[in-house]
């Protein structure tokens, strides 16, 4: 798992062993593995069910928060969620890969906070 969290990081060094350790011990509990990859073996269902969705034309009308790391997705997450709705916030996680809330806590947490009760 170090690898995955290593090479998706801005910085592995902060993705701490605390969390390492945490995710390790509950991805050792039988069929947790299993279980956390299956979401990845529903992704081409996942598109497929989009795409049908999208031709309908319908668009989501809640806001929707979009969060991506600075040094992963940033800004393409908005982008992405533009296509499926229509009133789209974007946040980017300063000095974060992949993992925004391991390696960024207190600015994801703001971010959504701050969605959340609209700030």
């Amino acid at each position: 798992l170090d690898r995955f969290w290593n090479e998706f990081s801005a910085d592995p060094a902060s993705f701490g062993e605390a969390s390492r350790v945490h995710y390790a011990q509950l991805y050792a509990l039988p069929g947790a593995m299993h279980s956390g990859f299956a979401q990845f073996a529903a992704f081409d269902q996942d598109a497929s069910d989009n795409r049908a969705w999208l031709a309908t034309g319908a668009r989501l009308r809640m806001p929707v928060l979009a969060i991506g790391g600075e040094k992963s997705f940033g800004a393409t997450m908005a982008g992405v969620a533009r296509a499926a709705a229509t009133d789209v916030r974007e946040g980017i996680i300063p000095g974060s890969g992949h993992w925004i809330m391991e390696e960024n806590p207190r600015a994801t947490i703001t971010l959504v906070r701050d969605f959340l009760t609209g700030s």
